[in-house]
């Protein structure tokens, strides 16, 4: 969200305004969703902690990864963005995994992972 400043009788006035992305280069948002690549994805426990592990060989759909959801039940969805915690990945390469912290799933249903420049991807 930016601000827009306006000056009336002396005085800057300072309100917030919308920005909204609809094209780029004269082609819209839509053209740039490349489809998600395959991955692979594991609960991992870490002390009173619970992640979802994703991996994948594509680099930069890992890179521009930056938010999970997943099913809880019926009439509740957890998420969050990247963690940056460190652990115990269990034999998967750090370079190649990104975690997300989950704070009321201990499951995968549903598990939806957003990254800029990509569809969202459902782990099946």
């Amino acid at each position: 969200m930016g601000y827009q400043s306006r000056k009336k009788s002396g005085i800057y006035l300072r309100f917030p305004c919308r920005i909204k992305l609809v094209s780029i280069n004269d082609k819209p948002l839509a053209a740039y969703q490349q489809e998600p690549p395959a991955f692979e994805a594991k609960v991992i426990e870490s002390g009173y902690r619970t992640y979802v592990a994703i991996r994948s060989s594509d680099k930069e759909w890992l890179r521009n990864t930056h938010f999970f959801s997943v099913d809880v039940n019926a009439n509740y969805r957890d998420g969050g963005p990247v963690s940056m915690d460190k652990i115990n990945l269990g034999g998967w390469k750090s370079s190649e995994t990104v975690i997300f912290e989950m704070y009321g799933a201990k499951r995968l249903n549903n598990l939806t992972i957003r990254s800029f420049g990509y569809k969202d991807a459902v782990y099946k």
